[in-house]
């Protein structure tokens, strides 16, 4: 269930207020068995609240808000799907950023944070998770 207003090819006028309900999917390759969430995009900013993205191994719940101008993403989440099965979701820009990070099977994870996608050195991010085989090369 959506409405869109503005133009479709101007970013900053265009407008779109979703509420988003499906089962079995897949976007940008990310297999998902059901998805739902309140998303509305306002001049180029997309925020996504009561966000359940469901996964065989597990689901992602919270919220996330993308300033597609400036390229940052703060989020809120909690998490027992493999995070990284996850992160393509967030396009090859937040694949490249989040790469250095490995989880393991049996996740149970939340974070909170800002991801800058352009700087990746202004990330800051707070998070704790609990799996079997997570590690870090950077």
């Amino acid at each position: 269930m959506a409405s869109a207003h503005g133009d479709l090819v101007d970013p900053d006028t265009f407008g779109y207020d979703a509420t988003l309900t499906t089962k079995r999917c897949a976007y940008r390759g990310v297999a998902m068995s059901a998805v739902s969430a309140k998303v509305k995009v306002r001049r180029s900013m997309l925020d996504a609240q009561d966000v359940i993205v469901q996964r065989d191994e597990g689901d992602v719940r919270g919220w996330v808000f993308a300033n597609f101008n400036t390229q940052r993403i703060a989020f809120d989440l909690a998490c027992t799907a493999n995070p990284t099965a996850m992160i393509p979701l967030l396009g090859p820009k937040a694949t490249e950023v989040m790469s250095p990070y490995r989880f393991g099977p049996r996740t149970v994870a939340a974070g909170t944070g800002l991801i800058d996608i352009n700087e990746p050195t202004n990330t800051v991010m707070h998070a704790h998770a609990a799996n079997d085989g997570f590690s870090y090369w950077k």
